[in-house]
């Protein structure tokens, strides 16, 4: 969004929330739904996505449960380093419950699945 239309919009603009990318972009909106106590899952639930579908899907279930949405690269070995270590920050997640994967191998390989949940629960 441009600066134009933020302002035109009246959005303040520490209202802004951006990254250098999109999967910062994910982060900084879950770090300020954090600060703000939007997060109300105890211990933090989290959800990855990959692609605009799966994310627009998960998004309201995340909601529901008071977890953070975070997005990893299509089709990668790996889940994306921002997004393993916001998750692996004790900062951004003092305690780490489940998380959901959303889409399907293709979206996200077993691989990369696995190598989270290696990354979580060494």
């Amino acid at each position: 969004m441009s600066e134009a239309a933020r302002i035109q919009l009246g959005v303040p603009p520490s209202n802004r929330l951006f990254g250098s990318n999109r999967y910062q972009t994910a982060i900084a909106i879950a770090g300020k739904a954090r600060s703000a106590s939007w997060l109300t899952g105890s211990p933090t639930i989290f959800g990855i996505a990959t692609s605009l579908p799966d994310a627009l899907a998960a998004g309201p279930m995340l909601g529901a449960k008071g977890g953070p949405l975070l997005l990893s690269a299509p089709g990668g070995a790996t889940i994306r380093a921002e997004t393993s270590g916001y998750l692996t920050n004790p900062a951004s997640v003092p305690s780490l419950g489940y998380g959901f994967v959303c889409g399907g191998t293709d979206k996200v390989p077993e691989a990369a699945r696995l190598g989270l949940m290696g990354t979580l629960n060494p």
